[in-house]
């Protein structure tokens, strides 16, 4: 099973979530590439 990151508050029975702050890098995994996010938003 998948949980949620520590950053994400989730209500699944209410089906609502919140942020709860700014994930941290090391919070991200290291397959995660920021330049590939940035330049697919940025279109």
């Amino acid at each position: 099973k998948i949980g949620f990151p520590s950053w994400v508050e989730v209500d699944v029975k209410k089906m609502a979530g919140t942020f709860k702050g700014a994930p941290d890098r090391s919070e991200f995994g290291q397959d995660i590439n920021e330049s590939l996010v940035v330049e697919l938003y940025s279109k």
